[in-house]
């Protein structure tokens, strides 16, 4: 039972989400001038982008093959926690770094998906804030 309780527990351990202060030294400086810069924003996402639009207010489903494509890009801003209302977590594995951001009910989220390719940072899955 022991056993079972300590592998559980390394486990868990394993799959809890990254510190930003222990995410890539240099995926810390891309993240912040993602935010900064529009120009680099742009030149810095692969689209048409994959990802999902939120789900709409009338309750139907979105286009499952939705991309999003440039003409329509709307700029991110730097991470605002609103007060505290909302939380953020990171992943990384592979050279994948995974950014969660839910609302303090975890009903709300957006994702997204950034990786390493020929030594720049891209952001490559983009899952819009809305109801989960």
């Amino acid at each position: 039972m022991i056993i079972l309780v300590i592998s559980c527990g390394r486990n868990k351990k394993d799959e809890q989400p990254v510190e930003a202060s222990s995410l890539p030294a240099d995926f810390e400086v891309f993240y912040e001038k993602f935010h900064q810069d529009t120009a680099y924003q742009i030149a810095h996402i692969l689209f048409p982008l994959e990802g999902q639009q939120a789900k709409k207010e009338d309750g139907s489903t979105p286009d499952p093959n939705f991309k999003w494509q440039k003409k329509d890009w709307l700029m991110h801003k730097p991470y605002d926690d609103m007060g505290g209302t909302f939380s953020r977590s990171f992943l990384s594995f592979n050279d994948i770094v995974t950014e969660d951001i839910a609302d303090g009910t975890g009903q709300f989220t957006m994702t997204r998906r950034f990786t390493k390719m020929e030594g720049e940072w891209y952001l490559i899955y983009y899952k819009e804030m809305g109801r989960k």
